[in-house]
């Protein structure tokens, strides 16, 4: 487990949307990296046991609820605002690519709700973010959040919900 420095009001990180969002990219990309490089493996030699087949299944549930809630913050909240300040870039060619990989996300969250397993969100989400960022983006990201979420309920609360994905997840 790792320990933090409790930052006081003048000292906590202040967060950066910008490179907030490339981190979230970050996590997605690899979450998306792992998916296919899994689902090719499991492709060819099934999967090894119940274990690994629940924990990819929670990680893709992990993955959906990242990457669907970020493209819809994208899409309705910063690409908005941002088509007003950066006028020549290509919002709707990047909203496209988000509509293209909602038909995919569409279709793992009908096998998720067609299933007897049922996902619990943020249980799955704010690990899946934590686990697939690289230790400094890692750090950064977890410094902003609050303590009661990275002390109590991700490590504890929520460890059970999430545990299963940890063979998909970063150390």
């Amino acid at each position: 487990m790792r320990h933090r420095k409790e930052h006081t009001k003048s000292e906590q990180p202040q967060p950066n949307i910008g490179v907030d969002l490339i981190r979230i990219h970050r996590a997605v990309t690899r979450g998306l990296a792992v998916s296919l490089e899994t689902c090719t493996a499991f492709a060819k030699g099934g999967f090894p046991d119940t274990v690994s087949a629940e924990g990819f299944w929670w990680y893709c549930n992990g993955l959906e609820a990242v990457a669907l809630a970020h493209h819809v913050s994208e899409d309705e909240l910063f690409f908005p605002c941002l088509r007003e300040r950066l006028p020549d870039q290509d919002f709707d060619g990047l909203s496209a690519d988000h509509e293209v990989m909602h038909v995919i996300l569409g279709e793992m969250q009908a096998a998720r709700e067609a299933s007897s397993l049922t996902a619990m969100s943020a249980a799955l989400a704010i690990p899946f973010l934590f686990y697939n960022l690289e230790d400094d983006d890692r750090t950064h990201f977890m410094s902003v959040m609050p303590p009661q979420v990275t002390q109590e309920l991700v490590p504890f609360v929520w460890k059970d919900i999430w545990a299963p994905m940890k063979p998909f997840l970063l150390d």
